[in-house]
């Protein structure tokens, strides 16, 4: 375009593209006004000529040759296979560097899309996240893009005192299964989770999210009256008890057998120090079979005190010696010892409940399972039931991320594996039931599937079955007991071969003993065998050994406990101390306030 200088001076701009269309458009249309006629009459004498050309004739009805020998010269134009075979070997060279140059390009757009790709994820990965106006109004660190699309952030670990949370209380029976729960809890509303004993080692926090193992003799309630509702995670028991076992040997055990005492004993059994070991193991696993269903019990009545092997109702007092004795015998913890069995005993509730401590109950508002959350099909929803209880209260409802998110955040901790380490990092371990490190006898796996039978018949009964959470707690139940079934059928059949290291039981255990000393094949069940009973002198130094494994645990119990009570009364020193330096000095600046006023007052007269 150009500029033009105007009659009355000002500039107009003009386009010669478009001078140029509108001359052309002039004199075409001049050229049509003038030879109007002529172009009508050529017009349809072309028309006339296309249409004979179409049929073959002459305007006259006749055939044209000249047409069809000008078709047959046209197709002889057309090259034939050897030609085109002729023309590429003429022209090898050029055709090759077409092939290769298409090629090149077709490589640098995947390699471009790739690089956009990784530069688009790691521009996401590093994204900063914009501080919320209001400290205490911030949404969770994990990132909404919208759509579904989100990115794992991990949660805002220093945590203003003046928030108001809803606190959320996680209870399980130990296992790796609670560390699961929290992350998700961490990733959809941004905030951190704190361990039950770091409360009472470390001190009082406004953490959001409380892990417990309570009541179990791995947990101690050092949250005060923190929490204000609760969850409660039903982990598969036979995982549990194996992960129990974990704990059982990082307590140092082994180490026992350097004393004295224990050596002396060992001079009077034909049994072996790790014999010794597994078979006090498998006591006490079976013993956890039923603190596994009692600690369900616990929260599911919201606190109610029970018998940990008979499930009868029990006074304050007999619970609190259960509490204090976590590693007595089934002979030592017997119901009658403690009272009456046939007394009538009135409903009695854990006073941390009674008082109120969680302030919405005991009892729990949603009941999740890890095994859902693994699973492909099921996890997203069992998310949105976390993040779903969470919303219960505007408190921390209002930091909890977009509902199109919650997918995305399962995706990131469970598929992409985002977030702290978790016991499916170990090597070997992947989700799901099945689990081939440990086997357990037909023996132990009948134990467990009547504990379970237990549970369902109870909370499916006409008390329970009105109830969301219980309902959710039966169908969790019956597919692990669909499981255990599985697991008797593979043991019978031959397809898992017991070993000594195996979770065996005292009955299949003394009776592999005892056919490997006659030299019989030894069979994978021994459910109806009868055990000879171990001559007196073997009998009693076996027992003492037994009892002297279970002091070990006895002890790292009661040292736990006294220690977290030497931590708490520290910190109430300290926090004592500081009270009584603060009203030292408030009194002081009182003081000097008042000899302040004393002085205007003077000086005023």
């Amino acid at each position: 375009g150009y500029y033009t200088l105007g009659d009355n001076g000002s500039f107009s701009s003009s386009s010669y593209r478009h001078r140029s269309k509108s001359k052309r458009r002039s004199s075409r249309r001049n050229s049509i006004d003038s030879g109007s006629d002529s172009t009508v009459g050529s017009s349809a004498k072309s028309h006339a000529s296309r249409s004979s050309r179409r049929s073959g004739r002459d305007d006259d009805g006749s055939t044209d040759n000249t047409m069809t020998e000008s078709l047959l010269t046209h197709r002889s134009k057309f090259p034939s296979a050897l030609t085109i075979v002729h023309y590429f070997f003429s022209q090898k060279q050029k055709v090759l560097n077409f092939i290769l140059l298409m090629m090149t390009a077709a490589l640098f757009i995947m390699v471009h899309d790739e690089i956009s790709k990784a530069q688009s994820y790691y521009s996401r990965e590093s994204m900063a996240i914009a501080p919320h106006t209001d400290p205490n109004r911030r949404l969770a660190t994990s990132i909404d893009f919208g759509g579904g699309d989100c990115l794992w952030q991990p949660p805002q670990y220093e945590i203003p005192e003046n928030i108001d949370f809803y606190k959320t209380l996680i209870a399980g029976y130990p296992s790796g299964d609670k560390r699961m729960i929290w992350l998700q809890m961490e990733a959809l509303a941004g905030w951190p989770a704190k361990d039950e004993w770091d409360f009472a080692f470390i001190g009082m926090s406004n953490h959001p999210f409380i892990k417990a193992n309570y009541p179990h003799h791995e947990g101690f309630w050092g949250w005060g009256s923190l929490a204000d509702q609760t969850i409660l995670l039903v982990p598969y028991i036979r995982r549990s008890l194996v992960e129990y076992n974990d704990v059982l040997s990082d307590m140092g055990y082994p180490t026992t057998w350097d004393d004295p005492d224990i050596r002396e004993k060992l001079l009077y059994i034909d049994k072996t120090p790790q014999e010794l070991w597994y078979e006090w193991r498998d006591y006490r696993v079976m013993d956890e079979v039923h603190w596994w269903g009692w600690f369900i019990d616990y929260w599911m009545e919201g606190g109610l005190l029970r018998d940990i092997f008979t499930h009868k109702k029990v006074t304050l007092d007999h619970w609190n010696e259960l509490m204090i004795r976590p590693f007595g015998t089934r002979e030592e913890l017997r119901y009658d010892r403690f009272g009456d069995e046939n007394a009538i005993v009135r409903d009695t509730y854990d006073p941390h409940c009674a008082k109120g401590e969680i302030s919405n109950g005991c009892v729990p508002v949603e009941v999740v399972s890890v095994d859902r959350l693994v699973d492909p099909s099921r996890g997203p929803a069992e998310t949105a039931k976390i993040a779903t209880a969470l919303l219960s209260d505007s408190k921390t409802g209002d930091h909890v991320i977009a509902q199109q998110a919650w997918p995305c955040i399962w995706e990131e901790l469970v598929e992409h594996r985002k977030g702290p380490k978790t016991i499916y990092d170990r090597p070997g371990k992947d989700y799901g039931y099945v689990d081939t490190e440990y086997n357990f006898s037909v023996e132990m796996l009948t134990e467990m599937l009547n504990e379970l039978n237990r549970l369902i018949i109870k909370y499916s009964g006409i008390d329970w079955n009105t109830k969301p959470t219980a309902n959710s707690l039966v169908a969790l139940l019956m597919e692990h007991t669909n499981h255990l079934k599985v697991e008797i059928n593979e043991v019978k059949s031959g397809r898992r071969k017991l070993q000594d290291k195996n979770f065996l039981g005292p009955r299949t255990r003394e009776a592999r003993r005892r056919l490997r000393a006659t030299n019989t094949t030894i069979s994978e069940t021994f459910g109806d065998i009868p055990i000879a009973n171990e001559s007196e002198n073997q009998t009693q130094p076996i027992i003492d050994i037994h009892h002297r494994l279970s002091d070990v645990g006895q002890r790292e119990f009661m040292k736990k406990r006294r220690e977290a009570r030497k931590a708490r009364e520290r910190r109430r020193a300290k926090i004592d101390a500081w009270r009584e330096e603060k009203k030292k000095k408030d009194q002081e600046e009182d003081k000097e306030e008042g000899a302040k006023k004393t002085r205007r007052k003077k000086k005023t007269k």
